[in-house]
């Protein structure tokens, strides 16, 4: 008992071990294991049977290939991964041209009434009713409303009279022009007619005709007008 009070001092394996021939005469036969130290002859000699048996050699070889395994793990772990590069891509596009337009959705005809004097003929006045267009864009556009004018009277009206307009600015002589933006606007209209001597007896009809335009802004700022067809 006293041989073994102390710590006997045997060989540390620190590498891998081709042989253990030199160790009580045992072949390990390529066998690979991690550094260890023996600390007691017991332990040792029970080893060289383990290591010499095919089930030990089998182990033996079975941790080497996980070993091998494992330094292949913790070197891709520390590679950098190249990524594949990415794919090309390309616009396919598709070129078009939208015309300006301008186009009446919508008439509603006014009518017109006498005032007491019967010098004038108003859609304004009381009995009267306002005329109203819906213009379709999808530019900026003019829409003129030209000087409006007696298409219908009786044989006794001798003409003279002076005719106005009121597209939203008030009533003016002559032809009425409101600018639009691109969308669905509706325009209110009012007309009427003065006369030096009064209006006779029978049917008027008050007309104007409304044209849509497009604008066009040249360099030195004029503005164009186009009608569109």
């Amino acid at each position: 008992m006293q041989g073994l009070a102390h710590k006997a001092s045997y060989p540390t394996i620190s590498r891998k071990v081709n042989s253990l021939s030199d160790l009580n005469g045992a072949e390990a036969h390529g066998a690979d294991f991690e550094p260890m130290e023996l600390h007691h002859p017991i332990i040792f000699r029970r080893m060289i049977p383990f290591l010499n048996s095919n089930y030990g050699k089998t182990k033996m070889n079975s941790l080497k290939h996980t070993a091998s395994l494992l330094a292949l793990a913790f070197a891709l772990n520390g590679a950098t991964v190249q990524a594949a590069p990415l794919a090309t891509s390309d616009s396919i596009d598709f070129d078009g041209d939208v015309a300006l337009s301008c186009s009446f959705s919508a008439e509603t005809d006014g009518s017109l009434t006498a005032s007491t004097d019967n010098l004038t003929l108003s859609s304004s006045l009381s009995g009267g009713s306002t005329g109203a267009v819906t213009v379709l864009s999808n530019g900026p556009v003019d829409v003129t409303f030209e000087e409006a004018n007696f298409t219908n009277s009786p044989a006794a009206y001798a003409g003279g009279a002076a005719t106005e307009l009121n597209v939203g600015s008030g009533f003016a002589v002559g032809d009425q022009t409101v600018n639009l933006g691109a969308g669905s606007t509706t325009i209110d209209i009012d007309a009427r007619a003065t006369s030096n001597t009064i209006f006779p007896n029978g049917a008027y009809t008050l007309s104007t005709t409304a044209t849509c335009a497009a604008l066009q802004i040249i360099a030195s700022n004029q503005r164009v007008e186009d009608d569109d067809d």
